[in-house]
């Protein structure tokens, strides 16, 4: 009797361990229940992605679930290097809501989309570097998604937690990556994701396992009420005559009043009004008549960075990334939840990153508006780090890319663990726009050569 109440004990277990299963269905390929009942090689078969009439480079793509109340799960896409002793590095888009496949295939990853919808390999791709994961989120964005409301993130913290909960899955998932320097990158509003998610791994880093190295940010709106400095920079280069020059002047006055009041709805509304107009009348379009405010010579976006989406809504494509039915979300609703984000600053969170020896790379494109050169020369002026009096005496080095003896690529400046580049030519998107100085910029970041 003993015996077959163990048997039918066995088989109880063997019938819910095989249902145990990653779902491939309308919500995509959810890998977390296949990670926490440790049935890691077929997790791994699952996410390996095939993509059709394309080069075919190694990679996995599926849903982390971070949030099991909320049902809010992140979609990832990894590609791993041949080469197994290259550092893992993270990419973070910014948006708000903005999709990391954005810069998978406009900026750094080993692929671009041509315009007849078909990928080709990219020459200067940041994957010859590093063995690269891309991650949409917040939930709520790309092709990330939560079935509450309660899942869209509300505040830097609770971003730090959602990444730290998808990291701890992916190493789980790919443990031989655990051992490799680790670095955190991305632009735009991820200038407040990166820090998020770097001081979080700080704070773990006695139990983590995870060998955080440091941090590259791309134009990266660190801290708002400070860096929203925009009317000078469009006065320098003719977009303002004076008068708007100083009408928006008075509006960035408004906007650090609101921050210092801590009237953080106000202060989104009056950077919105001044500049992006996302969600209120832009005074920069209505008296310039330009709705590109990522490159000061640009009216419009580049046509090229339109076809990522499209290339991701294919059907075919889908099915070979594990997203089931769902296409890229626009990310409105994250954006929504972020209001009140906009205007603080995690400066504190990057100062303990700096003053505890992690390398911190922040870099500019001199043509961009929104989070400009001057407006990161402002943060940097704010930091208090150890290494602050330093920096400040710091002489600024000319830039000639390898080999050039002529045309000036940008500036550097760097003291001890910081180092600040000013890319010339470049935009918002600096590896869009000079993907051989950008190319140059992190490999030699990565290797202490700044």
């Amino acid at each position: 009797m003993y015996r077959l109440v163990n048997l039918f004990l066995i088989i109880v277990a063997l019938y819910f361990y095989g249902n145990v299963q990653c779902s491939p269905s309308k919500e995509g390929l959810l890998l977390t229940p296949l990670i926490k009942a440790g049935r890691i090689a077929e997790a791994r078969s699952s996410a390996r992605v095939v993509l059709p009439n394309a080069p075919q480079v190694e990679s996995y793509s599926g849903y982390l679930t971070v949030n099991k109340e909320t049902g809010s799960n992140l979609f990832f896409w990894f590609f791993p290097s041949k080469n197994s002793s290259v550092p893992v590095a993270l990419w973070l888009q910014g948006g708000p809501g903005a999709p990391s496949t954005y810069g998978l295939f406009n900026e750094i990853g080993p692929f671009k989309v041509e315009s007849d919808l078909t990928l080709s390999l990219r020459k200067y791709a940041w994957t010859e570097i590093f063995s690269y994961l891309y991650i949409d989120q917040p939930a709520g964005t790309g092709f990330s998604y939560t079935e509450d409301e309660a899942g869209y993130v509300k505040n830097q913290e609770e971003v730090g937690r959602d990444l730290y909960e998808a990291l701890s899955q992916f190493y789980t998932l790919f443990p031989e990556w655990r051992p490799n320097d680790f670095y955190i990158t991305g632009e735009s509003y991820a200038g407040k994701y990166v820090p998020a998610i770097a001081y979080k791994l700080h704070q773990e880093r006695e139990s983590s396992g995870i060998n955080l190295k440091g941090i590259a940010i791309g134009d990266g709106l660190v801290d708002g009420a400070t860096m929203f400095r925009y009317s000078d920079i469009l006065y320098q280069v003719g977009l303002f005559d004076y008068h708007q020059a100083e009408q928006g002047r008075a509006i960035e006055k408004e906007i650090r009043k609101a921050a210092r009041e801590k009237r953080w709805r106000d202060c989104f509304y009056l950077q919105d009004h001044l500049l992006a107009g996302d969600r209120s009348p832009s005074f920069f379009t209505n008296v310039t008549g330009i709705t590109n405010y990522f490159n000061s010579l640009l009216t419009v976006a580049p046509v090229d960075t339109t076809y990522s989406d499209k290339y991701l809504a294919q059907e075919a494509v889908r099915a070979a990334i594990h997203v089931g039915n769902r296409t890229v979300d626009s990310g409105d609703k994250v954006y929504n939840h972020l209001l009140d984000d906009f205007c603080q600053s995690v400066s504190p969170w990057l100062e303990v990153l700096m003053n505890n020896d992690y390398e911190v790379l922040l870099y500019s494109g001199a043509l961009d508006i929104v989070v400009g050169a001057t407006c990161t020369e402002t943060l940097i002026r704010t930091l208090r780090w150890k290494g602050a009096e330093g920096y400040r005496q710091a002489d600024r080095k000319i830039w000639r890319l390898d080999g050039e003896s002529v045309e000036v690529q940008g500036f550097i400046t760097s003291f001890k663990n910081f180092h600040y580049v000013v890319v010339r030519g470049a935009g918002h998107m600096v590896p869009h726009d000079q993907p051989k100085a950008a190319f140059e910029m992190i490999s030699r970041f990565v290797e202490r050569k700044l």
